[in-house]
């Protein structure tokens, strides 16, 4: 089965386009739920209006795909700003 530790590894392939930064190492990862056939991932975006959202929800699915980590993934965009309280 999967880790938690594999998948965050393989998430700092995924590159915010504007910044050319890991989505992982920006700190836009909040949670990794591994389940029995799905991977939840909980982020946010640099900015709440990000108009690159929709790409880095497909860049993450893809990418997980790609390595054949799982079968449907599935990220969720967190309602709060990067560096709010949650």
């Amino acid at each position: 089965m999967v880790t938690e530790e594999q998948v965050r590894e393989i998430l700092r392939d995924v590159m915010d386009p504007e910044l050319g930064v890991s989505i992982l190492d920006l700190g836009l990862v909040y949670d990794v739920s591994i389940g029995v056939d799905r991977i939840m991932i909980v982020m946010t975006t640099t900015t709440p209006a990000c108009p690159m959202s929709a790409y880095l929800v497909h860049e993450v699915e893809a990418t997980l795909r790609a390595r054949r980590m799982c079968g449907p993934s599935r990220s969720i965009w967190s309602g709060s700003r990067r560096g709010a309280r949650r």
